[in-house]
């Protein structure tokens, strides 16, 4: 089960490095967002952060077992937040935002299900960056 957990984790991670605006590095496994600004440090924005969330019950299993969960991946971007020289640069978080969720949707994800669009927020400035997290599930059968 913890394959696939991981598989999942790798699958969202490989989709974020295909988005064009990130160089080499800029995008990483990370455990929280304190983790990911740790990482990011000494790499100007953007950059991104890919990380487990958890097993959620789905409420969806008819034979009552509890085995029906949905598997969270979360995606944390930091964009660069000040103007310079009058550059508005809310466009930039909007258009890496658009392209990660291009990168995703409707595809299928290591448990041969959809990957579902969850939510993405903004959840605050630290420094000139800029910082949304964006939330996708995909359903995830336990198993021994």
């Amino acid at each position: 089960m913890s394959i696939l957990v991981t598989e999942c984790v790798n699958d969202i991670f490989a989709r974020v490095k295909l988005v064009s605006n990130f160089a080499a590095g800029e995008v990483r496994l990370v455990y929280s967002e304190t983790d990911l600004l740790d990482k990011a440090k000494f790499i100007p924005p953007p950059f991104a952060g890919v990380m487990y969330e958890g097993l959620r019950s789905n409420n969806t299993d008819g034979g009552k077992m509890g085995r029906a969960t949905d598997c969270y991946v979360t995606i944390i971007l930091g964009a660069l937040s000040k103007a310079i020289g009058g550059h508005d640069s809310m466009p930039q978080s909007v258009v890496l935002l658009d392209a990660i969720r291009d990168q995703i949707l409707n595809d299928r994800s290591p448990t041969k299900h959809r990957w579902k669009f969850i939510s993405e927020l903004y959840t605050g400035d630290i420094g000139n960056t800029m910082i949304y997290i964006q939330r996708w599930s995909t359903p995830f059968i336990l198993s021994r």
